[in-house]
């Protein structure tokens, strides 16, 4: 505990560059051959989650407004 800021601080410059080493990754690994096929299906699901989020953003700031 007596060295956390110290540590997070030399550890901070890494942090971006293992993140995009995460994504990159990741993205070389999706098949998208499967991901084309399915496509009605991504969009669906990615509208939905956007769509969830929203609401949810929406109700918590409606709900903090009236507090």
């Amino acid at each position: 505990m007596k060295y956390r800021h110290e540590l997070e601080t030399a550890i901070d410059p890494f942090k971006g560059l293992l993140l995009g080493l995460f994504f990159i990754s990741v993205g070389m690994s999706l098949n998208l051959g499967v991901l084309y096929t399915h496509l009605l299906w991504v969009v669906i699901s990615v509208v939905c989650a956007g769509g969830g989020e929203n609401s949810r953003v929406v109700s918590a700031g409606a709900i903090v407004w009236r507090a």
